[in-house]
């Protein structure tokens, strides 16, 4: 059976400067596939080059066996991918339930109470505006956002990045109830969280993948992780 997601290959550039150096991965559906590395070491890019942002300038990406590269932004949203970049952005004036009735007009198996279901914190702040939210309620949002509107694979970045250690948790255990729902392409640094939540495990190193494996083969301690990711 065919990958949901296939990159393949790819070379992805910003102006003259190589930001991947053929880059492959797979991820299947129901899976939740892993991304790990350092700062600058390709994980954002990645994610980029998949919905269109910075598209690749070598390389193949097939999503539902589809070629995706060189299609707009916006069309391979429309292909039932959902992203979740890692700056969080919320419409900042529009309440909680307007950010997310705006997807949710798209259609798709995900309900609005469906994402109040999984982030109970949101149901208590529909009429807040997302501007004043704190960071881990601003995560919660754009996280449940990205699932309304038709998503079948959910593309996270560092959705644990600077939240405090019980928002961490909340998020972990939202991607663990969405694994039997959704397929889900994590990019994280934060190794306890991507090794406990996924099936398998891409680490990239200046623009590289050097390693590849299943999640329960590695452990904080691996020698990829400590050369790779580890600070």
């Amino acid at each position: 059976m065919a990958p949901l997601l296939s990159v393949d290959g790819i070379d992805t550039y910003y102006g003259q400067s190589q930001a991947l150096h053929d880059v492959s991965l797979s991820v299947d559906e129901g899976e939740v596939v892993t991304v790990l590395g350092r700062n600058g070491a390709g994980k954002t890019t990645t994610l980029r080059s998949i919905v269109g942002i910075a598209p690749p300038r070598h390389g193949r990406i097939e999503y539902g066996g589809e070629d995706i590269v060189g299609m707009s932004t916006h069309d391979i949203i429309q292909r039932g991918i959902g992203y979740v970049p890692e700056d969080r952005q919320v419409w900042s004036t529009l309440t909680v339930a307007e950010n997310l009735e705006v997807p949710a007009g798209r259609g798709g198996d995900w309900t609005l109470e469906d994402a109040y279901d999984l982030f109970p914190t949101l149901d208590d702040l529909r009429e807040a505006r997302a501007g004043t939210l704190s960071g881990g309620e601003q995560q919660m949002l754009v996280i449940a956002r990205g699932l309304l509107g038709g998503t079948d694979l959910l593309l996270l970045d560092e959705p644990s990045e600077g939240l405090a250690p019980q928002i961490v948790s909340d998020v972990r255990d939202a991607i663990v109830d969405l694994k039997d729902d959704l397929t889900i392409l994590l990019v994280e640094q934060n190794v306890n969280l991507a090794l406990d939540v996924a099936d398998r495990v891409f680490v990239l190193a200046n623009g590289e993948v050097v390693h590849q494996s299943r999640a329960d083969d590695l452990d904080a301690d691996d020698p990829a992780i400590r050369e790779h990711v580890a600070v």
